[in-house]
């Protein structure tokens, strides 16, 4: 009976240890099955993106929603302050103003968009052009003293992964518990040089026109600036039923060359609602 007692205790101590350690390993190993699924997936965001893809209709059976929050900013007394009227894109008094695309609606400021032209996430097109809109908006009207900002955000269900919550899986609890994770959208002009060239100090307060007069060769800046991109994209995950996201982070981040194409091609009958393509096979002469 003693031997017996001892071997019990023995096995004892050994599936404490076990048990312990289990909950730890299966972290790592979800943990590992996360980052594996956001490192395929973002091949494929910054091929599309970088590559300005017009025909990848199948991500309409991944993202969930694209929100665009644009701030509108006007040069006041040297400052860029945020501006009290925002006629491009509808909204006013200084607000920013929100956008959410799904599939089946937009709404804007929290009200739904009614009309024939309405920008719906229905395929391909509207998804990668709604997502490659530039950080800072440069008007062409006034280039040098008013632009806007957008902040991008897609919330997307996994492209990789487990096959039974992929397409044509339709079931929507099934794909309420798919992963899903939540992509910050970056695009701003890339243009290398030394400060030390400049006669400001400092130069980041000057728009990009203004640094591109202050540079000796302003035109090779101002080419730059046409025809230069950096693409960055910002995973957060796991998007949580909450609409927060999770502790995981990673950033990738690419250079694009050639122009940015920007097209008007749908609007809510009030404001136009540009889509912009990248496209690194064709550059452009700044004016």
């Amino acid at each position: 009976m003693i031997e017996i007692a001892l071997c019990l205790a023995i096995i004892g101590f050994a599936l404490v240890a076990i048990i312990g350690v289990l909950p730890t390993g299966l972290n790592v190993q979800k943990d590992n099955r996360e980052e594996t699924i956001i490192n395929q997936d973002a091949a494929v965001w910054m091929d599309a993106i970088r590559h300005g893809a017009q025909g990848y209709d199948d991500l309409t059976n991944y993202v969930i929603a694209i929100t665009n929050t644009v701030w509108s900013y006007t040069l006041q007394n040297g400052v860029f302050q945020p501006d009290g009227s925002v006629s491009f894109t509808g909204s006013g008094g200084g607000s920013p103003e929100i956008n959410v695309f799904t599939r089946t609606s937009w709404s804007r400021n929290g009200t739904v968009q009614n009309g024939a032209s309405q920008l719906l996430l229905t395929n391909g097109y509207n998804i990668i052009g709604a997502l490659s809109r530039p950080k800072l908006e440069w008007t062409t009207n006034n280039a040098a003293a008013h632009f806007f900002s957008n902040y991008i955000v897609a919330n997307v269900r996994s492209m990789s992964g487990s096959a039974v919550e992929k397409y044509p899986e339709n079931n929507a609890t099934v794909l309420d518990n798919a992963f899903s994770y939540r992509m910050i959208a970056e695009i701003d002009s890339y243009v290398p040089f030394d400060p030390g060239t400049t006669n400001v100090s400092p130069p980041g307060g000057l728009t990009p026109p203004q640094l591109a007069a202050r540079i000796s060769n302003s035109t090779v800046v101002s080419n730059l600036l046409a025809n230069s991109h950096d693409l960055r994209l910002t995973f957060r995950w796991p998007l949580l039923p909450s609409g927060d996201a999770g502790n995981g982070r990673q950033t990738f981040r690419t250079f694009s060359g050639g122009q940015i194409l920007q097209t008007s091609d749908l609007h809510d009958g009030v404001a136009p609602l540009p889509l912009y393509f990248l496209e690194p096979s064709t550059y452009v002469r700044a004016q």
